[in-house]
């Protein structure tokens, strides 16, 4: 195996296949990245036996082949070369030698008989979703995931496509993500994803119109994003019927600006922080919503004019999954609706349906 390649672009597909790595001292198979050398790229993977990611870099090949390399120690090689070309190439069985400028550089590697093999998946079932909306929509559920590991269905994110809408649900058991989608794909899909995928397809992913082609089988899911794709196997279990969460009926409207409220929520969370926990009242009168919010070391209270639509009421809520949800909602505007002091409660944009949040309140 030879090739040539840029440093910079080099990095950025080593740096993609380590996403997906769990780097541990020594190395063994799980720890390396695959690098195949093809007619004119590479071919750079990672992953473990949950989670497969792999990229196309453009190079210069001269002699194809393959090698798996420590992934950490390659990397960091890497990124203290000089901003020059990288030439790589096979001296004996288990060495190459990595020349940069003035610098070469000579490192042990393993067949490629030893990886992981990237799963086969006929792709049968297929939608397409444009990669800013995936992205939105991972940012507006992952956070709400259940990271206790005490129920392993929830700490994914239901993927639920029917009748051309997309919903993608995260629960917690205290709050509730709902992000929509409306699109032309047809068929019905219902299928739980790791967070952890989730979180590393976001990553990937840019802010623009090009779709991100996601194909099914029984246990897996592949992503296929511009040159790269990332193959998980699904969650197993049942997933709770979301939409008998969300309230039929509310008592209460109020209208107000996003900012305002974050900011009035986040003085208030450091007087009242306790441990982990930070509660406040939303207290909700005449146009106005008074946030107050007391400790061992004082009190405070804001007040934020707002649009009102029901009757008055008084709610304590933990004010930091009232933050997670407003930092995943992306127009000015929010609304939040309730329809009693000890039921969920729901956020979402004032003039879009693209996200719904619910919370459940603390008991006064």
């Amino acid at each position: 195996m030879k090739f040539t390649i840029n440093k910079d672009e080099f990095f950025k597909g080593i740096q993609e296949a380590q996403r997906v790595i769990y780097l541990k001292s020594g190395f063994t198979t799980l720890q390396g990245i695959l690098i195949k050398a093809k007619k004119d790229y590479l071919l750079i993977a990672g992953g473990d036996k949950n989670l497969y990611l792999e990229t196309e870099v453009k190079a210069e090949v001269y002699e194809e082949g393959s090698i798996v390399v420590e992934s950490r120690l390659l990397g960091d090689i890497v990124r203290k070369l000089p901003d020059a070309p990288i030439e790589i190439s096979t001296v004996s069985d288990r060495n190459i030698k990595i020349i940069c400028d003035k610098n070469i550089i000579n490192l042990v590697y393993q067949d490629e008989d030893s990886f992981p093999k990237m799963p086969e998946i006929k792709e049968d079932i297929k939608v397409s979703i444009p990669q800013k909306a995936i992205k939105r929509m991972i940012k507006g559920t992952t956070f709400a995931t259940d990271q206790s590991g005490l129920r392993p269905i929830y700490s994914g994110v239901l993927f639920d496509l029917k009748d051309n809408e997309l919903n993608m649900v995260a629960l917690d058991g205290i709050r509730a993500a709902i992000c929509h989608y409306l699109n032309e794909n047809k068929g019905i899909i219902s299928v739980v994803i790791p967070g952890r995928t989730l979180n590393e397809v976001a990553k990937i992913s840019e802010v623009q119109d090009t779709e991100v082609k996601i194909t099914f089988t029984s246990n897996q899911i592949l992503f296929n994003i511009g040159k790269t794709r990332v193959i998980s196997t699904l969650l197993d279990g049942e997933f709770g019927k979301y939409e008998t969460f969300i309230p039929n009926e509310y008592t209460l409207k109020v209208a107000m600006n996003k900012q305002i409220l974050i900011d009035n929520l986040e003085r208030a969370s450091i007087i009242g922080r306790e441990g982990s926990f930070s509660s406040v009242i939303l207290d909700m009168k005449e146009d106005k919503m008074y946030i107050t919010s007391s400790s061992q070391i004082g009190d405070i209270k804001g007040e934020i004019d707002v649009l009102l639509q029901g009757l008055p009421l008084q709610v304590k809520a933990n004010s930091k999954y009232i933050l997670d949800a407003l930092n995943a909602i992306e127009d000015e505007e929010v609304m939040l609706k309730f329809t009693s002091s000890l039921s969920v409660f729901v956020i979402t944009e004032r003039n879009n349906e693209n996200s719904t949040y619910l919370i459940s309140p603390v008991r006064m």
